[in-house]
């Protein structure tokens, strides 16, 4: 699975997508078409769920560690950004005349924001990190079903699981949302992750093959048809999750080698290995700067300034993220370790992974 092109358009989606939101003032605009690409690009939060049940098994086979040493890895790598993001975005919006308090504050740090809604405005993206963090620890145990029974009663169980969460909140009318959400809503996404990183290390020529056409074009049926479920059914919205990734991870399959033909691997590699901070950061950054300004000088002018505006914010982006990352790595990485994402070469045969 062509994980860097996935990761770096999926994050450039929901960029852009926060970026469609910003005139939010103005009600003529979220029209048409327009409206149609803001839904479209929100739904790239589902590729990430996915690659990270890819990465972090093949991270784990081909980078084996003790479950204590993974578990501190991971926090140095996703925590201590995480945290430090929070802190600045905590004094950027109240030196921009938000008061967000303490509490608000402390939910984000331990990973409860999900459970109190005052505070859901100071980031609305970081509803995925108490997501992620409960599905990372879930991953032991995820690995150990995995090795036993298989793909296919990983995805089996996962599925039993997360459609029953999901039945259950919806009978005690607690609609299972983004910003309220829990990880067993989105189990079976990162074990869709796992079993396609399974496929690409035990039958690297079989996971190979879906790198055609056929898979671009059976993604995007498998994508429109969680569009259809969610606008034809009352309920379509909770349920269709797992469609929309597999529809994704699909096109993303058959349209790596096209973009590998363009010679957009570096590009892409750079801005995936950036993605996570510019996640952590665009929506701040969107709301508590450019948007006052936007909204008080610049909406006449939206079709001359917005691209130049855009491609600043990413620049900056790239810029944040190198300097969070450096410091990171400085401050709590005891060593330099690679993650490895690349599934192994066809033409060498299967690797066996205990």
């Amino acid at each position: 699975m062509p994980s860097n092109i996935a990761r770096s358009v999926a994050i450039i989606a929901i960029v852009m997508h926060h970026w469609l939101n910003l005139p939010s003032d103005d009600s003529t605009f979220m029209s048409g078409s327009l409206s149609g690409l803001e839904q479209i690009t929100g739904t790239f939060v589902h590729v990430f769920f996915v690659l990270s049940g890819y990465g972090l098994l093949l991270s784990h086979y081909k980078t084996p560690r003790s479950w204590g040493k993974w578990a501190a890895h991971r926090a140095r790598k996703i925590l201590f950004p995480y945290w430090i993001i929070v802190l600045l975005t905590f004094l950027l919006a109240n030196a921009t005349g938000h008061d967000y308090s303490w509490r608000t504050l402390l939910a984000y740090l331990t990973l409860t924001r999900n459970f109190y809604d005052p505070s859901w405005s100071l980031n609305m993206t970081l509803w995925f990190m108490p997501v992620i963090a409960g599905l990372y620890l879930c991953f032991p145990v995820l690995v150990k079903v995995l090795e036993l029974y298989g793909s296919r009663v990983l995805l089996g169980t996962s599925a039993i699981i997360t459609y029953g969460y999901i039945i259950i909140c919806i009978a005690f009318g607690r609609m299972p949302e983004h910003q309220n959400a829990f990880f067993l809503a989105h189990l079976i996404e990162f074990s869709l992750g796992m079993a396609l990183a399974r496929v690409s290390v035990t039958k690297p020529c079989q996971f190979n093959w879906l790198d055609a056409p056929k898979a671009f074009w059976g993604g995007a049926f498998v994508y429109g048809l969680s569009a259809i479920i969610s606008v034809k059914w009352e309920y379509g919205l909770f349920f269709n999750d797992i469609l929309t990734a597999l529809g994704l991870s699909a096109m993303f399959m058959g349209g790596g080698r096209i973009m590998a033909k363009a010679n957009l691997w570096k590009v892409s590699a750079r801005l995936a290995e950036a993605s996570y901070i510019i996640y952590l950061t665009h929506f701040p950054v969107i709301i508590f700067l450019v948007k006052p300004v936007w909204n008080e000088h610049m909406s006449a002018l939206w079709t001359l300034f917005c691209g130049i505006v855009f491609a600043l914010l990413i620049s900056s982006f790239f810029t944040l993220a190198y300097a969070v990352g450096k410091t990171c790595t400085l401050t709590f990485e005891p060593a330099q370790e690679t993650d490895h994402e690349d599934a192994g070469n066809c033409r060498g045969g299967g690797t066996s992974y205990k």
